[in-house]
């Protein structure tokens, strides 16, 4: 989480976090412990990119699934505050509903690492917005890497609108992106395919592929 804070110093030219000047080391993920709550088709490909770095991987389900290759564990997502505290970073890939909303809440961060980072990739909702920055603002857990937020704006044209009623963009500790996490090249043309094959599956009355079922 200090990486952004080194990145802007040497913007200004300041070169105290050089190595040959015996600056302060950081961290690598490797020997690092990954949760991954949600573990569906977006988890699993997180996973998949995560295991070459040498991680320890936990995966959380709503039901019990065959553990894969790419995990360590596999729990319940209702034993998340028990498995919790081993966890060095915690990414959330599970759709909002409502069991999933405030899941992450202040039980949670009570019981998470001193250091340990949460990444959320999914739904503003999943954690408590309150509870979220109090444990950031006390030093609960190290950080936090947020792409999707609590409130979002109308149009574009709404420049300083604000992602929480709360100063996540003041915080040291935050690294936070306007909901773009996904937004690639790469991903439009998947997508595009995806939707040209389900209208030919379509066509020709064979079963449609990403059917969303209501939970």
């Amino acid at each position: 989480m200090n990486l952004v804070q080194k990145l802007n110093r040497f913007k200004n030219l300041d070169w105290s976090d050089c190595m040959i000047f015996d600056g302060p080391t950081h961290s690598e993920l490797f020997q690092k412990n990954i949760g991954i709550l949600g573990y569906g088709k977006i988890g699993k490909e997180i996973a998949k990119r995560i295991k070459p770095f040498g991680t320890s991987l936990v995966g959380y389900t709503r039901s019990f699934k065959k553990r894969d290759k790419y995990l360590n564990n596999l729990y319940l997502s209702k034993d998340l505050k028990k498995t919790v505290n081993k966890l060095d970073y915690l990414i959330i890939s599970c759709p909002l509903t409502n069991k999933t909303k405030d899941m992450i809440n202040a039980n949670i961060f009570k019981s998470m690492k001193k250091n340990a980072v949460i990444i959320n990739i999914a739904r503003g909702g999943i954690i408590n917005e309150s509870d979220l920055y109090n444990a950031l603002k006390k030093k609960l857990i190290g950080g936090a890497i947020i792409d999707t937020w609590f409130r979002y704006p109308q149009s574009k044209e709404q420049n300083g609108f604000k992602p929480s009623k709360f100063l996540f963009n003041k915080m040291k500790n935050v690294v936070m992106s306007p909901h773009i996490s996904a937004w690639s090249e790469n991903m439009i043309e998947r997508r595009s395919k995806v939707i040209s094959n389900n209208i030919n599956r379509l066509y020709t009355k064979k079963s449609l592929i990403n059917v969303v079922k209501k939970l």
